[in-house]
């Protein structure tokens, strides 16, 4: 084999690499999905409202289970952006406002799985919330996930 062929060869090589790579990212398998639930403070009297979600579930590679979590959504204190994951057991969800009442905040809602189907299919999330930097405020429960 002379050296063009070589060159020529490794550079096939490269592309070819590329070419799955970015096919194999591409055709991660992700499902359109909506969160209803409710929140509420520790302290009952400070109040409880509604969550609905838009949630967009991206299947992580080579976990046994693993989701990456990215969405959005709208309520009466303003417009705000969501990301998490969710692995092990546990979903972990970013809310950070973009508008509204409570633009520039961030929430971190931390929860336990409840499975419609072990290692395959949520059916609820319950656990604690809080402010970014202020501690756990109260607790929330999504008790209802449909998908598409």
């Amino acid at each position: 084999m002379g050296r063009k062929t070589i060159k020529r060869t490794v550079w096939s090589l490269i592309l070819g690499a590329l070419v799955v790579s970015v096919a194999l990212r591409a055709d991660e398998p992700s499902r359109r999905c909506v969160y209803k639930g409710q929140w509420s403070y520790t302290d009952a009297s400070q109040g409880s409202g509604p969550i609905q979600w838009n949630i967009v579930e991206i299947e992580e590679c080579c976990g046994i289970w693993a989701l990456r979590l990215e969405g959005d959504g709208a309520d009466e204190y303003g417009s705000y952006r969501l990301d998490g994951s969710c692995a092990e057991g546990q979903c972990s969800i970013h809310q950070k406002y973009v508008s509204g009442q409570l633009e520039g905040r961030a929430y971190t809602y931390t929860g336990e799985i409840s499975w419609k189907v072990m290692l395959s299919e949520m059916s609820g999330l319950n656990g604690k919330w809080g402010e970014d930097g202020q501690g756990t405020k109260g607790n929330f429960q999504i008790t209802n996930m449909s998908c598409s």
